[in-house]
């Protein structure tokens, strides 16, 4: 039966003691780079996480608005015409409006940044 042998004691100033010692700093400084990159980037999110917090909340309550707003449109409108009318000329202006946003936005992206 095969015994285990410890491996052979390599001489740290033959060439390969000197491979062997710089594939380990390499792998060192690799794991060193990944902690440093991975630091930043969690410093980054963190000082970042509150104001995408604001923005977030500032989107929710301007949606809230937009509709606050059509609502008004819609009952307005509903005041001297139809109310069914009303809504319908509503969804058409608005659907215009967001169409025209949309093309707008897909000129600007076909035509790349500046």
């Amino acid at each position: 039966m095969l015994k285990r042998s410890d491996p052979p004691s390599v001489d740290p100033d033959s060439l390969s003691g000197l491979v062997g010692r710089a594939k380990e700093e390499a792998r060192a400084w690799a794991s060193a780079e990944v902690a440093l990159y991975r630091t930043i980037a969690t410093e980054k999110a963190k000082a970042w996480q509150v104001p995408l917090g604001l923005l977030g909340a500032a989107l929710f309550l301007g949606h809230a608005a937009l509709l606050v707003m059509v609502a008004t449109l819609v009952i307005a409108l509903a005041q001297v015409m139809n109310p069914a009318l009303a809504g319908l000329v509503s969804v058409i202006l608005l659907g215009g409006i967001a169409a025209v946003l949309v093309k707008v936005a897909l000129a600007k992206i076909k035509a790349g940044p500046r």
